[in-house]
């Protein structure tokens, strides 16, 4: 049972991330700078589809904000040196 632990909040992202490929290209996108407008003119989808995609990666990867999932993307392996 040491597996399930509370007390280890970074392995439990890691054991049950996959993203979507749409949520793949939102974090390289934002691992690379870009601006939520230039993601959207990018893959040609609206600012808010953009926004509700970085939301779900905020609850996939447990964290508040957009600096932090690429932090936590880089931790987990989701993300190489860009």
């Amino acid at each position: 049972m040491h597996g399930s632990s509370a007390n280890s909040p970074d392995k439990t992202p890691a054991n049950n991330t996959i993203l979507s490929k749409r949520q793949t290209q939102m974090l390289t996108a934002l691992a690379s700078g870009m601006r939520y407008k230039e993601i959207a003119y990018k893959y040609n989808i609206s600012e808010n589809t953009v926004a509700f995609h970085i939301a779900e990666l905020r609850k996939k990867l447990k964290v508040r904000n957009s600096r932090e999932i690429i932090s936590a993307a880089f931790k987990l392996g989701l993300l190489e040196t860009l």
